[in-house]
């Protein structure tokens, strides 16, 4: 009996998972360059199919409109909207592609949530971006989790 519930919950929180990163997400995203249009941006690109996390920067050329009220410069933080691509029978997603929200809306309600939702994630980008080459080009990156913790760990 515990099996089987056990069975039906790891299926469940499996498609969960799948829903969501099929969908998409929003994450936070740095501007690195105005000239040309350049941001960082990461994920977890898990599917769910295992215990490993699969840590990503991808460095996107890009361009990132401006809203009313609201400009960018070189190391202002915005958000992206970001969706996955691969088949869900692999332990990660092949890629993803993030779009800065100000390309699918000019709500500034909507942008200002999205914004100090993500402030929280400003200090795990920073530590990402540091384990990258310099000076950043355009990739998607898979990061070493190993290395990764580490750098947690001496951080804290």
């Amino acid at each position: 009996m515990f099996c089987a519930i056990f069975a039906v919950l790891f299926y469940l929180t499996f498609k969960r998972q799948q829903v969501h990163f099929s969908h998409g997400d929003v994450n936070i995203a740095k501007i690195i360059s105005r000239s040309p249009d350049m941001f960082a941006t990461y994920t977890n690109m898990l599917t769910g199919l295992d215990d490993k996390d699969y840590p990503v920067v991808k460095v996107v050329r890009s361009k990132i409109p401006e809203v009313e009220g609201l400009g960018f410069e070189v190391g202002d933080y915005i958000s992206a909207a970001c969706m996955y691509a691969g088949p869900m029978d692999k332990a990660h997603w092949l890629d993803f592609f993030p779009i800065p929200m100000t390309v699918a809306t000019t709500d500034m309600e909507a942008l200002t949530f999205h914004r100090e939702n993500l402030v929280s994630s400003q200090d795990e980008l920073e530590l990402r971006l540091t384990m990258l080459a310099q000076p950043l080009t355009p990739g998607l990156y898979f990061l070493d989790e190993d290395e990764l913790n580490a750098k947690r760990q001496a951080k804290s």
